[in-house]
């Protein structure tokens, strides 16, 4: 698997929630979006800024559930690079969502489409972890290439914020996730009441 080039965007899985409180498969995908903001803005932890991310790269929203343990992909979007300054909370946006003050960054989104349904309903990180193994994620497919490194894309997501698929991961999950939109719904960020936005004299994120 090659990485990705500069003319073609990659896909990131961001990460939401905590292994220490993961969200109940029965949590709306309607919330998981309004609690963490998902609609526009992925956040990241202060020590990790997203450098890695580019104007045009695709960002999956995957959620840590449990019963069984898993990663549940119940969205996307396009992402905006990250500026510093720019794209860093304000104290103003700390005391909005006091959590970002230990998740800072951003990475800021638009186009955002989530499945119309519950947590359940989304595409299982499991599953292609299953199905592609070392080849599902960036970092260990380059590594299978080079027969140097780790190969375990379960070792590879543990404790990460975020995590760029390959080429063929990206598009395993953009196909099962086209497949859940049509099972579920697919709901458009922008038509869906109740979602904050910023609005035109200020700068909430």
């Amino acid at each position: 698997m090659e990485s990705p080039t500069t003319d073609s965007p990659a896909g990131f899985v961001k990460f939401f929630g905590q292994g220490s409180s993961r969200s109940p498969r029965e949590r709306s995908v309607l919330d998981a979006v309004r609690t963490s903001g998902s609609h526009r803005i992925c956040t990241y932890p202060r020590a990790r800024r997203p450098r890695a991310v580019r104007d045009g790269d695709v960002m999956f929203m995957g959620h840590l559930v449990s019963g069984p343990n898993d990663i549940k992909v119940y969205g996307r979007a396009v992402a905006r690079r990250y500026e510093e300054g720019r794209d860093d909370a304000t104290a103003e946006d700390i005391v909005r969502r006091p959590w970002l003050g230990r998740w800072p960054h951003f990475i800021r989104v638009g186009g955002m489409e989530f499945v119309d349904g519950i947590l359940a309903d989304g595409v299982s990180l499991s599953e292609l972890m299953e199905e592609l193994g070392p080849y599902a994620f960036g970092p260990t497919a380059e590594n299978a290439d080079r027969g140097v490194g780790n190969l375990d894309p379960r070792q590879s997501i543990r404790q990460a914020a975020a995590i760029r698929l390959s080429e063929a991961g990206t598009s395993w999950l953009n196909e099962e996730l086209e497949a859940v939109f049509r099972r579920c719904g697919r709901a458009r960020a922008e038509e869906v009441p109740g979602l904050d936005w910023p609005g035109a004299q200020t700068r909430h994120v």
